[in-house]
């Protein structure tokens, strides 16, 4: 009964001091309101609603914006060009996060990766974020071959994490979980932000990158033919972007309005 009691008052003042610190403001609240027009400020550039692609403002001279011109090749850019835009690759440089939400972001950095000899460690992170969202019936079978690949001391591309994060990933797989694996990836994850990154944004593979994607604008901002409605219903059918039907247009304004999408082939 005392230890009981011991434990309530020691979780009683803890959440008085938790609550103290709530009312107390760590910054002013103008400093934290110029923090954010400053960041928004700086990310505006990134975003084709605040600047249209395509236009003066534009600082990197996109392509115009597909679901405004009527150059229906701008919605298969980078697949018909096989170039990345200078937009997505500077977008890559404002942090880790956006350089690994972009699926061309991840495979460009696995390359450079590979080439230092350290690739095992993108991929032992990019797995682990699978196992935290795959099915329960999936989660032992994907411990089991992380664990064989990247952790195990035979294993076929070992990653280097230090003794204190392997020894809590082996206490850990005595209980084999989606979470098994999350220190060892933040400690992968921390070594790729403040080392590989840096580097890769220095390397000849990103900077040859930026340089064709600059090449390539006046190219793609030369205007394209007309096309009749028909047409473009046709391409637009084909596009992996969107799926449409029933297209009234205005062809000789240059624009369209939709009055009905569905989810057709």
């Amino acid at each position: 009964l005392r230890r009981c009691t011991q434990v309530q008052d020691t979780l009683k003042l803890e959440i008085n001091q938790l609550n103290n610190r709530l009312s107390k403001n760590v910054l002013r609240t103008s400093k934290v309101v110029e923090n954010y027009l400053a960041y928004h400020e700086h990310r505006r550039v990134f975003d084709p609603f605040l600047t249209p692609l395509g236009t003066v403002s534009d600082p990197f001279q996109s392509q115009p914006n597909p679901w405004i011109s009527d150059t229906v090749d701008f919605w298969q850019h980078d697949k018909i060009t096989g170039d990345i835009s200078t937009r997505r690759l500077k977008l890559w440089e404002e942090c880790f996060e956006e350089l690994l939400a972009d699926m061309l972001g991840r495979e460009t950095l696995q390359k450079f990766l590979d080439k230092e000899y350290s690739g095992e460690n993108l991929r032992f992170w990019w797995e682990v974020q699978k196992l935290r969202k795959c099915s329960c019936r999936m989660v032992p079978v994907l411990v089991t071959e992380i664990y064989n690949e990247f952790i195990d001391t035979n294993a076929t591309s070992p990653v280097n994490v230090d003794c204190k994060v392997m020894e809590i990933t082996e206490e850990n797989l005595k209980n084999p979980n989606r979470w098994s694996f999350d220190e060892a990836a933040d400690h992968i994850f921390c070594l790729m932000k403040n080392d590989s990154y840096q580097r890769f944004l220095r390397s000849d593979i990103y900077k040859d990158l930026l340089i064709q994607s600059k090449k390539k604008v006046s190219c793609l901002r030369n205007p394209a033919p007309a096309y009749s409605a028909c047409s473009l219903v046709h391409i637009l059918h084909a596009s992996d972007f969107i799926r449409w039907a029933d297209y009234p247009c205005n062809i000789a304004s240059g624009h369209f309005m939709c009055a009905k999408v569905e989810g057709q082939r």
